[in-house]
């Protein structure tokens, strides 16, 4: 192993031999013997030095062509003395593969060198934005499918439904109603009539029946509606 000028070197040089050379050995020899690491699977660690060995040998011969590392962000926090954490971003790429990848890295300064002690590696959440703190998307596609629920289980007969607004949107339709009308899945539905609630109603009753909700809702509500 070469001697490291620092901790963020070491953790450079462990990225290399790990998945540029793809040297388990080499690589081992940068990990202290209580080393403790997480991946981005499902169990996913490997505690201690003799298992983390196994892990890369498992991790190599599964995909041993190398990769390209480039690292976006590093940082470094000191939390004692000889002990310190490194916090980066990288892209593992090679003609298969192009990995995102989140490292975190605690090493402990020895006499000849510094050895990393735990590694947790993570990817970025697909179901989150850029701009969100927690995944928005995951929260509508929960409240969808609870709003789903209820309407399937509480309603006896077929039900569908639009959005009071310009062209009538869909909205929802219950489990009855979808089956009744020869579909499997919604998406399916909305995919066939663009959408749009009108759409599902057969031509030559589709004006009068917007014409009728149009004229139910307005009478009620005394609220003037653009042309659908």
């Amino acid at each position: 192993m070469e001697e490291q000028r620092n901790a963020s070197e070491a953790v450079r040089d462990l990225c290399r031999c790990w998945f540029e050379q793809r040297d388990a050995e080499k690589t081992a020899g940068y990990l202290s013997e209580d080393i403790s690491f997480i991946g981005t699977g499902e169990r996913e660690y490997a505690f201690g030095r003799e298992e983390m060995v196994r892990y890369l040998h498992q991790d190599i011969e599964e995909i041993p062509e190398p990769f390209k590392i480039s690292i976006s962000v590093v940082c470094e926090q000191v939390l004692g003395e000889g002990v310190v954490m490194i916090s980066q971003e990288m892209i593992l790429s090679n003609s298969v593969y192009a990995w995102s990848l989140r490292g975190l890295f605690n090493l402990e300064q020895t006499r000849e060198s510094w050895l990393v002690r735990s590694i947790h590696f993570s990817e970025s959440a697909v179901s989150q934005g850029e701009a969100e703190h927690y995944p928005k998307t995951l929260v509508v596609e929960n409240l969808s499918s609870q709003r789903q629920q209820i309407l399937n289980d509480s309603l006896a007969g077929g039900m569908i439904g639009g959005y009071l607004e310009t062209g009538f949107p869909f909205y929802f339709i219950n489990r009855r109603m979808l089956s009744y009308l020869g579909y499997d899945r919604e998406d399916e539905f909305i995919s066939d009539i663009q959408g749009m609630l009108p759409n599902s109603i057969h031509p030559g009753d589709r004006e009068k029946a917007v014409a009728d909700a149009k004229s139910s809702w307005m009478a009620e509500t005394n609220i003037h509606w653009n042309t659908v």
